[in-house]
C-alpha cells in the first residue's frame, strides 16, 4: 500500500504571492510529482492549511487544481481553514456524521484514518485557533474506526502534532493529547501518525510508535541548534510524505517536490 501525505498548501487568491512564494504554483509542482512518480499510489491525504484565509476564492482554485490529480484524495482541516467555506465548496460530503472532515480509507489491508483537528478561533489569523483539538466526538469516531480496523496496520493523518519535537517550544501543537496518545498507545499496530503545521521535517519514535511532521508545501522552518536555540524561515523545500507499508514494514520518504538544489552529474 502506497500514500501520499501534503500538507500546509496555504493556497492563496489567484496570482496572489505570500512571502514571495505562489502557493498554487507549489501545488502545480506537487501533482506534477505524484502524477510523474507516484501515479500507483492509493491516496492523497491533505494533511490541513488547505489555504490561508479561507477565502472561497482560494478553495475554489484548489478544488479545480485538483481535477488534475489522478489518484484518490482525500482532505482535513488546520487552523487557517474554515470548515462552514471548506464544506459549502467541497461538498459537505466531505464531512462526517458529526461535521468534522475526519475518514477512513481502508487500502489493501491496511487502514488510514484522517483527522480534523481544527478547532474554532479565534486565532492570530482570526479562523481557527493555532492550537488543535480532539474533542470526545472526534475521539469517539476514532476509537470506533480501530475496532473496525481490527488489528490491521492503521496510518493516522491530521493537522497538528501532538508531540513537541524540539528545543524551541511550540505553543500552537494539539491541546491535551494525552487521551488521544492513550488511544493509540492501545492500538496493536499504529505505523505511523503524519502531520503538517510547524513546515519541519521531523520523525519521532514514542513507544515503538513513529510520530512524523513534514515541512510541507509553504515556507520551512529551520532549527537552529546551540545554547540559545532558535528557528529561521526559509524558502522551501515544497515537500510531500511518501509512505509505503507492507506486512512487515512501513516506510516514509520526505519527498522533495521543490527543491533548489541542482542535481549532480554522473
Amino acid at each position: 500500500m502506497k500514500f501520499i501525505v501534503l500538507s500546509d498548501l496555504h493556497i492563496t487568491l489567484p496570482g496572489e504571492r505570500l512571502a514571495g512564494i505562489d502557493p498554487a504554483e507549489w501545488l502545480g509542482a506537487a501533482i506534477s510529482r505524484i502524477n510523474a512518480a507516484h501515479g500507483d499510489a492509493d491516496l492523497v491525504v491533505l494533511a490541513g492549511d488547505l489555504t490561508d484565509r479561507s477565502r472561497s476564492a482560494a478553495y475554489e482554485s484548489l478544488l479545480e487544481a485538483l481535477g488534475g490529480l489522478r489518484v484518490p484524495w482525500a482532505a482535513t482541516l488546520g487552523n487557517h481553514d474554515n470548515r462552514d467555506v471548506f464544506a459549502r465548496i467541497f461538498g459537505a460530503e466531505r464531512l462526517d456524521a458529526n461535521g468534522f472532515a475526519q475518514s477512513a480509507h481502508h487500502l489493501g489491508g491496511e487502514v488510514v484514518l484522517v483527522l480534523d483537528t481544527l478547532e474554532k478561533g479565534p486565532g492570530t489569523g482570526g479562523w481557527g485557533r493555532g492550537t488543535g483539538r480532539l474533542c470526545p466526538l472526534r475521539l469517539d469516531w476514532l476509537r470506533a474506526e480501530l475496532d473496525r480496523a481490527a488489528g490491521r496496520p492503521v496510518h493516522v493523518v491530521l493537522h497538528h502534532p501532538a508531540l513537541q519535537v524540539s528545543p524551541v517550544h511550540d505553543a500552537y501543537l494539539m491541546e491535551e493529547p494525552e487521551e488521544f496518545l492513550a488511544i493509540l498507545d492501545g492500538y496493536p499496530d499504529i505505523r505511523g501518525v503524519t502531520a503538517g503545521h510547524i513546515h519541519m521535517a521531523t520523525t519521532t519514535l514514542r513507544r515503538g510508535i513513529p510520530y512524523h511532521t513534514i515541512a510541507g508545501g509553504h515556507a520551512t522552518m529551520r532549527e537552529e541548534f546551540g545554547p540559545a536555540p532558535y528557528r529561521t524561515r526559509r524558502e522551501g523545500p515544497g515537500q510531500m510524505a511518501v509512505i509505503l507499508s507492507e506486512a512487515d514494514r512501513t516506510v516514509l520518504h520526505f519527498d522533495n517536490y521543490i527543491d533548489r538544489h541542482p542535481e549532480l552529474p554522473g
